[in-house]
């Protein structure tokens, strides 16, 4: 076996576990996403102005265009490791905003009727490799994820979660990223 799929392979391995690596066809357009996701980041476009000049963001910007491929790959990774827990259709568990008899709180929903879109994307980040909802403390039953996704992973999954939600609250949690989550006096649509 060459040198460079044999690694090629181990790196799917870590990155979605022995399944995917062990088939063959699945593994090398894993690493044809992954490159192209990495260029991607890498070499961000920058949005313009409409005379062409770089727009800065601003709580008035529109969110940035989602890509297809980190969307593909935040699919994945739910699928994998969320769906579960938040359900195959971001739908959360019933009740979820009801503490149950443990005092634990169900896992929400990350489409349009849970309140995912009404926090900045470094509070999602952080809920995600934390565990809880940020919190140590927090009376929940989600995981810490550091160590087990990586940074593309991560932002995919929110990917896929924005993919879901309307216009409207794309644009409030775009806003809210933005702004640092400053938007107290802001409410939501």
């Amino acid at each position: 076996m060459c040198l460079r799929f044999r690694g090629s392979v181990l790196l799917m391995m870590r990155l979605f576990g022995a399944r995917v690596a062990s088939a063959l066809p699945l593994a090398l357009a894993g690493l044809l996403l992954l490159g192209l996701l990495a260029v991607d980041r890498l070499y961000p476009r920058p949005a313009m102005t409409g005379d062409g000049d770089m727009a800065l963001p601003s709580e008035a910007s529109p969110p940035p265009e989602l890509s297809q491929g980190s969307i593909l790959v935040g699919e994945l990774v739910y699928k994998e490791h969320c769906a579960a827990c938040h359900g195959a259709n971001l739908e959360g568990q019933p009740n979820w905003k009801k503490a149950g008899a443990d005092g634990k709180f169900p896992s929400p929903p990350h489409d349009d009727s849970g309140h995912t879109w009404h926090h900045p994307d470094d509070v999602l980040k952080q809920i995600i490799l934390n565990g809880g909802n940020g919190n140590p403390d927090a009376k929940t039953n989600m995981p810490a994820f550091r160590g087990k996704l990586t940074p593309i992973q991560v932002d995919g999954v929110l990917d896929y979660f924005k993919s879901t939600w309307s216009q409207q609250n794309r644009d409030y949690q775009w806003r809210m990223t933005v702004s640092g989550g400053s938007m107290q006096s802001v409410s939501p649509p």
